[in-house]
């Protein structure tokens, strides 16, 4: 596969970053002056340009040609099909320097400069000597810096954002043999060209015949071994006269003309691939405390004992954190996953820290729910706060509050006997889970379960110690007891913050004690009929009602007392 093509192979490429139109892409091409050789044509004026690709372009076009055997490739066709119409062309050698562009052009004058100077040593001390002395001059850097520049020219690259990349400044022994060889063919031979022999090749690059067979079994979901795929091979070849590829053939190919991650398309999913693939690391500096908070809830890693039954059980947890200063500034310990238990965790914080401004969650129903998001109702309406959701599936996008979690909750967890983790020794973890049930059905309790009480008191002192412990995350501060820098702890970050946004007039926004039963208490709309509110099978009356007969409102209700409700007597539009 060569690396030459000419504006209107280009344009058929479809190659990304590149625009699309002919008349584009050759104003890009001119514009970031590309290589380019003169090649015979039919067309207009007999020739025709044809242009060197940068090597990440290059690449690209080469994964694309890989992608397209691999998609065509029939593994049932195999047998029938011969070795010469599987093969690619490969056109490696310069033929003359007609058809070099200026760049290869340019290098081979800069290697014949080179053996001409090693040829005039050779006069006096023999012509290896000569080439060991040069060699070694040039990786000792004992040259003078015209014939270093000539070095730099002659080891002159194709590949660079214009095409071509300068060499290195010193030459090996076996490398000046070969150009002398080169050189001295040249001088043999009437109809060689010094110019054509020395000239770096154009990159090409060869695509064995099998290559679209292999890529098609190696990029099975199933992630067969290597060897698996070479039996599959060999049985779809056993019938024909293509030549099949060795183990370590096809190894070094896999290795070799495809990326690390190219490599691994089709054996990984689009999820998971996402995990090896190049990602934007977000910058929470130009922040400040309460502008985002983000949220997640997390099944507790280990078992404690029911308040109801005391049998047991896996607290859901729910946690909010700034994203600036990374501080816990809530978080809600519930029996079960609900709605509620996230609404309590952005309460307390919204209470305790600010309202923030954004709030950053992924697409779980707790968060995407009447409660939090009617238009009407919803809290994060009645609050003013914009609620963003991750991409599904992408919990990268959440590695922060991802990572909160192995750092308070995980690591708490594995403090109890009845932790009950991935990485826990699957027989010790047997052991707690029979003594618990044991215990329950004989004493009606177990003492390797935690109380309900004591695990809340736990829960609170392991996020109190997260929020004053150093975070890496943070600046660093000199610490003038130990004297050291160490990084600020999330609740040293908070107050510095807070502190500035006091002095410049910008304070948090907070809910005020008149405000707070309100705003948290759930509401819905209901239709006001003759002065009463139906609500969860419940009547409601009052004569102040009266008027409002036939209107919707919006209707507040305690979820732990049915006895009242609360209403907002403006129309709902």
């Amino acid at each position: 596969m060569k690396n030459q093509f000419a504006i209107s192979e280009i344009t058929k490429l479809s190659i990304e970053g590149l625009p699309k139109s002919r008349r584009a892409i050759e104003m890009y091409v001119a514009r970031n002056g590309w290589q380019y050789v003169e090649v015979p044509s039919s067309g207009r004026g007999g020739v025709r340009r044809e242009y060197v690709l940068p090597e990440a372009l290059f690449e690209d076009v080469k994964l694309q040609a890989l992608a397209t055997l691999a998609h065509d490739a029939d593994i049932s066709d195999v047998a029938q099909t011969s070795s010469t119409e599987l093969a690619t062309t490969n056109n490696n050698v310069v033929a003359s320097a007609a058809v070099l562009a200026d760049w290869q052009r340019d290098c081979a004058i800069a290697r014949i400069a080179v053996v001409r100077y090693v040829l005039k040593a050779a006069e006096l001390t023999g012509k290896t000597k000569a080439i060991e002395a040069f060699a070694k001059a040039s990786k000792e850097k004992r040259l003078d810096e015209t014939l270093i520049a000539t070095i730099k020219r002659a080891n002159s690259k194709s590949g660079a954002k214009s095409g071509v990349k300068e060499g290195r400044g010193n030459v090996s022994r076996r490398t000046l043999f070969d150009w002398v060889k080169a050189f001295e063919t040249s001088e043999a031979d009437a109809n060689a060209s010094a110019v054509a022999l020395l000239a770096p090749k154009a990159r090409t690059t060869e695509i064995p015949p099998w290559a679209g067979i292999l890529l098609k079994l190696w990029s099975d979901p199933a992630k067969p071994e290597l060897a698996e795929v070479m039996r599959r091979i060999e049985t779809a070849y056993a019938d024909s006269d293509v030549e099949m590829p060795s183990y370590h053939q096809a190894r070094y190919f896999l290795e070799t003309h495809i990326g690390n991650v190219e490599r691994e398309r089709g054996r990984m999913g689009s999820r998971e691939i996402k995990n090896i693939k190049p990602f934007v690391r977000r910058d929470a500096s130009v922040l400040l405390p309460t502008d985002v908070y983000t949220a997640d809830g997390h099944t507790f890693d280990a078992e404690v004992a029911h308040p109801d039954t005391g049998k047991p059980f896996r607290p859901e947890i729910t946690t909010v954190l700034d994203v600036h200063t990374r501080m816990v500034v809530g978080y809600s310990i519930d029996l079960v996953e609900s709605g509620l238990a996230v609404l309590d965790a952005i309460s307390s914080a919204a209470s305790d820290y600010g309202i923030p401004a954004i709030f950053y969650v992924d697409n779980g129903s707790g968060y995407k729910n009447t409660m939090m998001k009617d238009e009407s109702t919803g809290l994060m309406t009645r609050m003013g706060v914009e609620v963003k959701h991750s991409i599904a599936y992408n919990s990268q996008a959440r590695g922060t509050i991802e990572r909160v979690h192995q750092t308070i909750w995980i690591r708490l967890a594995k403090k109890l006997p009845t932790y009950i983790g991935d990485d826990m020794d699957s027989q010790a973890k047997q052991a707690v889970f029979k003594k618990t049930r044991k215990d329950i059905k004989t004493f009606g309790e177990s003492k390797a379960l935690i109380g309900w009480n004591e695990f809340l008191q736990i829960a609170s002192d392991a996020v109190m110690a997260y929020n004053n412990e150093p975070h890496t995350g943070l600046p660093r501060r000199y610490n003038q007891t130990t004297g050291r820098r160490e990084h600020l702890t999330p609740q040293k970050m908070w107050d510095e913050q807070v502190d500035a946004m006091t002095k410049a007039g910008t304070g948090l926004v907070v809910v005020s004690d008149a405000e707070r039963d309100d705003l948290y208490r759930p509401y819905v709309q209901r239709k006001c009929l003759r002065g009463e509110i139906n609500l969860f099978s419940n009547k409601y009356f009052s004569t102040d009602l009266t008027q409002y007969h036939g209107e919707t409102m919006l209707v507040g209700y305690d979820i732990h007392d049915g006895s009242k409700v609360w209403y907002v007597t403006s129309p709902i539009d």
